[in-house]
């Protein structure tokens, strides 16, 4: 798998990746990777995803609280749909 062969550029070293790959081929768990080595490296980093579609963000949403909540990361959908005040936004990763 892609991620397989990504995971010790990732989450060891700095080097830019540029990931191509079909739908289904472990793109976001490559992301994910990298998310893990962002909070390690900075814990009070903050992390945006853009999706090309508010469902695409929503099954993001689950899939990420559901995954990231055990680590105690604040995930937070925002969209046009959405409001949320400053301190919520503060304490999102």
């Amino acid at each position: 798998p892609i991620q397989t062969q990504l995971f010790h550029v990732l989450y060891h070293t700095d080097t830019p990746v540029l990931l191509g790959a079909p739908t289904g081929s472990g793109k976001t768990i490559v992301a994910e990777i990298t998310l893990l080595r962002m909070k390690r490296l900075h814990p009070k980093a903050k992390c945006v995803y853009i999706a090309p579609l508010k469902s695409l963000a929503r099954e993001r949403l689950k899939e990420w609280t559901k995954k990231l909540g055990p680590l105690r990361w604040n995930v937070l959908e925002l969209s046009g749909d959405t409001h949320h005040d400053n301190a919520t936004l503060r304490k999102a990763d």
